[in-house]
């Protein structure tokens, strides 16, 4: 009993503390050389490092531009970068500031030099883990055409890359790794998957829940729902990845927060009993999506492209049976209980609503609630295009916040060079920017206006 309860408080109290902290770190190994570029949110430095000077909670280009050697300073002092034994120092020549989908980023780019040719990198990386411990880091390495990709953690700061040409065995098994981490570090993938494998162990007779009477139905229950889950996720996964579909995350974030909103209400008032693979089949269509955004930032290797979304699409089935395999024995012997219908089945999917109900709030509305914004740290904006909502850095302090409807049109301070009117420099995969000529721009909510 206590497994389950504490596995619904974990999900609960990590879904409600903000939404997710990443940053992309892209380095390419030439011989000794190691160019790098590494997207940092905003909000995030602003936390760390204090962007906002004037605290007036608007952080403007000049603001930004001032902190230059207070970012690269605080994160290349979390980066370390190893050939062998010798440190490889970097150094960073510019910032630029770049647009994804969960807010305005700061760019550093920077040059790493090693003292031979790199045939081994060992990469440290520590960035905000000791103020935010769900952040991730998002490693894409290239080398003499291949890519590798990892996710950094607190529990995987440390990781170490050997150069040699990547075997198609060996890309295989790194998105597949990646594929079971995306899986377990994504709370609303698993709300999703736990409201609809809470009734796998229950059946409806006579308007009343009541336990299955053998173990047999409640497997094939969830494997039904598991499968079709992974098949739908598989194909929208796979079409956006590809680039045959493509939607806003300011669209798919709520869409998948809504579908954990649906699948525990059906708990509480079952409208599709029956057929609930169904459910699990149409909001897996849209949960793919969400994965994509996460493989699309990781990139794929050109060279072996259907076996990197294979191995990705493995992964998350292998992170979603260890899911059901610690859950429905557990749900099978407690079935009978009240404990089991009152508190985890009832309360459960009750704590589910909520917890995606606040999702849904923040992420249709791009804020975050005021209560759960002092508890934990400043956020600024998410998606693209929608109104923009200013949430005031003295309001997080004090625990309100005061949210302003901005109507003005977003844009993108792309570099230094193109404020001077000099070309900017070529693109990079971690590069969408915008090019604009305005001078003055402040960031409400994490995207750059201009003022």
């Amino acid at each position: 009993m206590r497994l389950i309860a504490l596995l619904f408080a974990f999900a609960a109290a990590q879904a409600l503390a903000h939404n997710p902290s990443d940053s992309y770190l892209g380095l390419v190994v030439d011989g000794p050389s190691i160019e790098g570029q590494w997207d940092i949110a905003l909000r995030d430095l602003e936390v760390v490092v204090g962007l906002d000077a004037n605290g007036n909670g608007e952080i403007s280009w000049g603001e930004v531009r001032a902190s230059h050697p207070a970012i690269a300073s605080y994160a290349l002092a979390r980066l370390t970068l190893r050939s062998g034994a010798s440190a490889c120092p970097a150094r960073v020549p510019g910032l630029l500031v770049d647009e994804h989908g969960d807010g305005t980023f700061a760019v550093l780019r920077f040059v790493a030099t090693c003292p031979d040719s790199v045939t081994k990198l060992d990469v440290d990386y520590t960035l905000l883990f000791d103020v935010d411990p769900q952040h991730r880091g998002l490693l894409r390495l290239e080398h003499a055409g291949a890519t590798r990709t990892a996710i950094f953690s607190p529990e995987r700061s440390r990781q170490s890359f050997e150069l040699a040409q990547p075997s198609r065995w060996q890309q295989f098994l790194d998105y597949g790794r990646e594929g079971v981490w995306h899986i377990w570090i994504g709370f609303d993938h698993i709300l999703f998957l736990l409201s609809l494998l809470l009734p796998a162990v229950l059946r409806r007779t006579n308007g009343r829940w009541e336990p299955v009477e053998a173990f047999s139905p409640a497997f094939w229950n969830a494997f039904g729902i598991v499968t079709a889950f992974t098949v739908a996720h598989s194909i929208t996964l796979s079409l956006a990845t590809l680039g045959a579909v493509a939607l806003p995350s300011r669209l798919v974030e709520p869409a998948i927060a809504l579908s954990v909103v649906l699948a525990a209400l059906n708990n509480l008032r079952p409208v599709f009993y029956a057929r609930r693979w169904v459910v699990a089949f149409l909001f897996g269509l849209v949960h793919g999506l969400g994965f994509a955004n996460v493989l699309k930032e990781l990139g794929l290797p050109q060279g072996a492209l259907a076996l990197a979304l294979v191995g990705f699409n493995l992964g998350v089935e292998a992170g979603q049976l260890v899911i059901v395999g610690a859950f429905l024995p557990v749900a099978f012997l407690l079935r009978g209980t009240a404990f089991y219908r009152q508190v985890v089945f009832f309360g459960g999917s009750a704590l589910i609503v909520l917890v995606a109900g606040i999702w849904l709030v923040e992420r249709s509305l791009d804020v975050q609630l005021a209560i759960f914004a002092a508890a934990t740290r400043p956020t600024v904006g998410s998606y693209d295009n929608m109104r923009d909502m200013l949430v005031s850095a003295s309001a997080v302090r004090t625990a309100k916040m005061v949210v302003e409807p901005l109507h003005r049109s977003t844009a993108v301070i792309y570099s230094l060079a193109a404020l001077r009117g000099q070309p900017p420099p070529p693109t990079r995969h971690l590069l969408r920017a915008t090019l604009v000529h305005d001078t003055q721009y402040t960031v409400p909510n994490g995207h750059l206006v201009s003022g």
